[in-house]
């Protein structure tokens, strides 16, 4: 009888511990229109216990969910354009994540618009958690990490949030990888008081609304790296400020309105290999000190490829300045070095060379007679010079692969979209015709207007210096004949002190040729877009 109770308590005790390990990773699915265990979300993550996993199927989930132990949480499907969960309460967030180890995925998460701290999903003060697959759009920020370590973004896309697409704060050693962070009206990515984090492969496009808005913006932030991510017509592609010891690597920024990267009162970075093609600037310093920049492309950009502003100590070698408007424009009496402090072995024509090499300025016409790929004269840079100007691009003397045109390679006739039709002859739009940035005062080229009427947006970056003064004036060309004319004012505005730093101006004019004149002072850059109706 005896032998027989102890079995009986063995068997008991093991199928208890049975019981225990199966509920510790149970599943729990939820579906809106019945049919499952629970129909909200939050149902599901008060029953169950740590490590479950909850399947949510397709439908609209209108909640505020608190996750407040490790849950797996994810669609039936893995597809967020067939599961929404909408903010019941637009001043919460949709998800809150307060507990380490927590997977999302798979949702597309809206409605979180109520206050300025508000996100799609939440991470508060967490560890090791995993969001991957989802979109959040349409909320104040799309991803919100704050005093949160070891996560993982990956594969999500925030687009047409208020403010930001993804936003860490107090937040280190995360990896935000592959996302796609598209018009967003402020930044895409924002890293604020944040260090040795990775984002990598992200493409961020289009966050254009405010003078400023950066794709990637680095802010009080070091020891982090970005490589391989693409940010193209933003107002900045990549911008670090007061943020030292970043490296930034095979970045590629095309088209964005003022600068492709920008280094504001940061200092000790790494700009390795690089593309910024067709920005108003490439890369531009101001107030950083003590950066390395090597192995970039600055090609065809409409101000200059490179600007140096009050920055110092900066070693500029191994670069490619093509084709810009000002491969190098003035930038006052600071020391910067532009070649290697040290020789380098290279290749050139065959032959093997060890010398000290700068970097290669397509507007530089000097000789080379002994035939080892450096100019014989200096490359003048205002109060510096490049004494080892290069005769090609630096690829062709490291081996690396050949410098190619720097436009992105057209897609296919057969893979292009088909056109939007055109619009019927009484329906007038706007236009973009073309777009003019710079630092200074001056005039810019003309351009011609086809409608009745025509429109500019206007926007200045001040200068931290304070004097603030921008003028502008439209002018029309009236000619005497074919070649000889004269230029009339036909619109001027000014910014007041106080009034925001961008408008529109109207232009009751059209079917012409037309240029600006821009008076300015203790402006860093000021942008001109221009419209034409019809």
């Amino acid at each position: 009888m005896g032998k027989n109770y102890v079995s009986l308590v063995i068997c008991a005790a093991i199928l208890f511990l049975c019981f225990v390990g199966t509920a510790s990773a149970g599943t729990w699915y939820v579906d809106d229109d019945g049919g499952a265990d629970f129909t909200g979300i939050q149902e599901a993550v008060n029953i169950a216990l740590p490590s479950d996993t909850i399947i949510v199927y397709n439908g609209t989930y209108t909640e505020n969910v608190n996750v407040s132990k490790p849950l797996t949480i994810r669609t039936s499907l893995g597809d967020p354009e067939d599961t929404f969960v909408l903010a019941a309460n637009s001043n919460n967030h949709v998800f809150v994540v307060t507990a380490d180890y927590v997977n999302i995925s798979g949702f597309t998460i809206k409605g979180a618009t109520g206050l300025e701290d508000i996100a799609g999903i939440y991470l508060n003060s967490v560890d090791y958690c995993n969001i991957s697959d989802n979109t959040a759009t349409g909320n104040t920020f799309g991803f919100f990490m704050y005093s949160s370590d070891n996560n993982t973004l990956m594969n999500n896309t925030a687009n047409s949030n208020i403010l930001t697409g993804f936003l860490l704060k107090y937040s280190s050693n995360n990896t935000i990888t592959s996302n796609n962070v598209d018009s967003n009206n402020n930044f895409g990515i924002f890293i604020s008081s944040s260090n040795y984090n990775t984002i990598t492969c992200n493409t961020a496009n289009y966050n254009y609304f405010e003078i400023g808005s950066s794709g990637i913006l680095i802010n009080s932030s070091n020891y982090n790296t970005l490589t391989e991510n693409t940010l193209n017509s933003n107002s900045i592609g990549i911008k670090l400020k007061y943020s030292n010891n970043n490296t930034l690597i095979n970045n590629t920024a095309f088209l964005n309105n003022l600068v492709g990267i920008l280094l504001d009162y940061s200092n000790h970075n790494a700009i390795t290999k690089n593309t910024l093609n067709s920005n108003s600037i490439g890369i531009k310093l101001k107030y950083s000190n003590n950066n390395t920049l090597t192995k970039n492309s600055a090609c065809m950009n409409n101000a200059s490829g490179i600007l140096l502003a009050q920055s110092s100590n900066n070693l500029i070698y191994l670069n490619n300045f093509i084709d810009n408007a000002k491969n190098v424009p003035f930038y006052g009496f600071y020391v910067d070095t532009w070649n290697s402090t040290k020789e380098i072995d290279y290749s050139y024509n065959e032959t093997t060379y060890t010398n000290h090499l700068g970097n290669y300025w397509s507007d530089y016409f000097g000789s080379d007679t002994d035939g080892d790929g450096i100019g014989n004269t200096p490359y003048r840079i205002t109060s510096d010079c490049d004494n080892y100007p290069l005769m090609e691009p630096w690829e062709v003397y490291l081996g690396e692969q050949t410098y190619q045109s720097p436009l992105p390679t057209p897609t296919p006739m057969s893979e292009r979209p088909l056109p939007t039709p055109t619009p019927m002859p009484e329906q007038k739009i706007w236009h973009f015709v073309v777009f003019f940035s710079g630092s200074e005062s001056g005039e810019t080229p003309s351009f011609n207007i086809t409608g009745d009427e025509w429109r500019v947006k206007w926007v200045i970056e001040p200068s931290n210096s304070g004097g603030l003064l921008f003028m502008a004036s439209a002018r029309r060309f009236s000619p005497f004949s074919e070649s000889v004319g004269f230029w009339t004012s036909v619109a001027s505005w000014k910014w007041d002190p106080g009034s925001p730093y961008d408008d529109i101006q109207h232009i009751y004019e059209g079917k012409g040729s037309y240029s600006f004149k821009v008076t300015c002072m203790f402006v860093d850059n000021w942008l001109l877009t221009v419209e034409d109706y019809y």
